[in-house]
């Protein structure tokens, strides 16, 4: 598999992933079917699914803010490799990657504006 990138709109930047890592984001699902197993459904699967096709790595996002979120992908198995870090002044935006692991699976190429 070729590099890939990603987009995490919410803090404005384009990371790059590692060969043969995958980024999952955006899981949601209707009110009326929240509470059902769905997330857990689909964070369950996407490992399953990808490893025929070379995928050794699933990498995904969640707010930092949204610490049930974290504590959720946590309880699957998922574990925080990195956060990304934005510095803001003077209409200029820094961002990177702080990691918690050797040799993350991604890293920030881009910031947008």
């Amino acid at each position: 598999m070729s590099q890939s990138r990603a987009v995490i709109d919410y803090v404005g930047v384009e990371i790059e992933l590692a060969p043969r890592a995958a980024y999952l984001y955006e899981v949601y699902s209707s009110p009326s079917f929240q509470r059902r197993g769905l997330a857990s459904a689909t964070w369950g699967l996407v490992p399953t699914l990808l490893s025929p096709r070379g995928v050794t790595r699933v990498c995904g996002s969640v707010m930092p803010e949204n610490r049930s979120g974290v504590r959720y992908v946590e309880t699957l198995g998922y574990r925080r490799v990195a956060e990304v870090r934005t510095l803001r002044t003077l209409g200029w935006r820094w961002s990177w990657l702080k990691s918690m692991t050797p040799n993350p699976p991604l890293h920030v190429v881009d910031t947008k504006s």
